[in-house]
C-alpha cells in the first residue's frame, strides 16, 4: 500500500488499553500531568510533549507524504468521489438491520447522524448477534448496500480516519471532513498522517 497506512491499520486492530489494574493507574497518572494550557506533560523534572516521531512510533502512522491538503487542487475525479461519499453519508444513517434478539427490523431506523457503526454496516456486512444464533445454525448476515462497490476502499479509510486518526466530536459521529483524505488514501496517495494525528491532539 503506497499510502503508507498499512502498518497503522494493522496496529489499530490490536489497539487495546487495559481498563483495570496497574495499567489504568499509570494512564490516569499520565493524564493528570497533562496541561491543557501548554499542551504538554508537566513532570517534576520539567515539561515534555509528544513529537511527530513519538506519534509514528506509537501509531505507525506515516511521517512522509502530503501534509497540506489544498481542496482546490483535487482532481475532478477526486472531487466527484468526495461528493459521492457525502451522498453515502446521508444514506448510511439507518443503523443496524438486526434487533438485539437477532431478528430483522421491519423498517429502517430514523437516525439523525451517521454513526461509525452505521457507516461500517453500509459498506460491509451487518451480522446477526452471535448470542442469538442457534447452536449448529449458520450466522445470518445482511450485506451492506455499498459492499465492494466503487467507493468501498474510500469508505473504509473514512472510518479509519474518523475513529483512529482525526477524532470527531461527538465521538461516534463520522466526520465528513475526512472524506478528501480518505479518497486520496484509497488511490494510494501518501499523506503524513502522523502530523495530522498529533495536531488533532492539540
Amino acid at each position: 500500500m503506497a499510502s503508507g497506512a498499512y502498518d497503522a491499520i494493522l496496529l489499530s486492530r490490536r489497539l487495546s488499553i487495559p481498563r483495570q489494574g496497574a495499567a489504568i493507574k499509570n494512564l490516569e497518572f499520565a493524564c493528570s500531568r497533562w496541561s491543557v494550557d501548554t499542551h504538554s506533560f508537566a513532570w517534576a523534572w520539567g515539561e515534555c510533549g509528544l513529537s511527530s516521531e513519538d506519534a509514528f512510533i506509537l501509531t505507525r502512522l506515516p511521517l512522509r507524504g502530503a501534509n497540506i491538503l489544498d481542496l482546490a487542487k483535487l482532481s475532478r475525479e477526486d472531487r466527484e468521489n468526495v461528493e459521492g461519499l457525502k451522498r453515502l453519508h446521508r444514506l448510511a444513517q439507518n443503523g443496524p438491520i438486526f434487533t438485539a434478539q437477532g431478528t430483522h427490523k421491519p423498517a429502517a431506523g430514523n437516525a439523525k447522524i451517521t454513526s461509525l457503526g452505521s457507516w461500517l454496516l453500509y459498506f460491509y456486512k451487518d451480522l446477526q448477534p452471535v448470542r442469538t444464533v442457534v447452536p449448529g445454525a449458520a450466522l445470518d448476515f445482511v450485506t451492506g448496500p455499498h459492499y465492494e462497490q466503487r467507493l468501498y476502499t474510500a469508505g473504509f479509510f473514512a472510518y479509519f480516519l474518523s475513529y483512529y486518526v482525526l477524532l470527531n466530536y461527538p465521538v461516534d459521529d463520522l466526520s465528513q471532513a475526512v472524506f478528501p483524505l480518505a479518497v486520496l488514501l484509497a488511490r494510494d496517495q501518501p499523506i503524513a498522517l502522523a502530523h495530522l494525528f498529533l495536531g488533532s491532539l492539540y
